[in-house]
């Protein structure tokens, strides 16, 4: 998730990207609770790579 801060921080601003850092882990948090499973930290690691073209958000929604 810093990762994907300090790219956010680098566009966006600081303020905006405290904002959004603090959505995602609502969500993630939202997710658990709802799902009632267990927080796995090994899927939170790996490298933040955002998508720059619009096929490639296309191609990730279907």
């Amino acid at each position: 998730m810093m990762q994907r801060y300090k790219y956010m921080k680098k566009n966006k601003g600081s303020g905006k990207s405290i904002i959004s850092g603090a959505r995602k882990t609502a969500e993630i948090v939202w997710a658990l609770l709802t799902a009632k499973t267990e927080f796995d930290s090994a899927k939170m690691t790996g490298i933040y790579k955002p998508m720059n073209l619009p096929e490639q958000a296309l191609a990730a929604a279907n």
